[in-house]
């Protein structure tokens, strides 16, 4: 995939859970709000097309649980469901479609060993659709690179914006 120019294609990239946490007010290293700018802009422009995945809402309401549970940040419902509507409603942002072949392929990160389900079903979708998936996370990385698995490219935001020269 290439930034729209030559073959005037624009790149898809599915965002990993950890893109959407500040979004909740939970802070990630290395993620700011430059970085949603950046995508954002990219997105208008035409030069991406950003998703997320149904799952990854999951993922954080489950995230919110454990942090308030372990006496960590508060949020309230009613601050919950304001942040789901506005990532549901994003002009930017676009729900995933999960296939039959991507959970078929998460199954397989599974039974190889990697046991974070959504990370699997993150990548394995990004993968079918011929998508980027933007990711921090190394010990995932790790994962794919020992197993030679071919499937979507893991990138960070840095190495987004670099290969857009944005």
């Amino acid at each position: 995939m290439s930034k729209k120019s030559g073959d005037g294609r624009t790149v898809s990239l599915l965002l990993d859970t950890s893109y959407l946490l500040p979004m909740f007010g939970i802070i990630v290293k290395d993620i700011n709000e430059g970085v949603f700018l950046k995508l954002r802009n990219a997105a208008i422009k035409g030069i991406i097309s950003v998703y997320y995945s149904n799952f990854s809402l999951l993922e954080i309401v489950a995230k919110i649980s454990k942090e308030k549970s372990k006496g960590g940040k508060q949020i309230e419902p009613d601050e919950v469901e304001t942040v789901l509507r506005i990532i549901r409603e994003s002009e930017y942002m676009n729900p995933v479609q999960h296939t039959e072949r991507a959970f078929a392929l998460a199954y397989k990160l599974r039974i190889l060993g990697h046991q974070d389900l959504i990370d699997n079903i993150l990548y394995a979708t990004a993968s079918v659709e011929s998508m980027l998936f933007l990711t921090l996370d190394k010990k995932f990385r790790r994962f794919i690179n020992k197993h030679s698995i071919s499937g979507a490219p893991l990138v960070t935001h840095n190495e987004l914006f670099s290969m857009l020269k944005l």
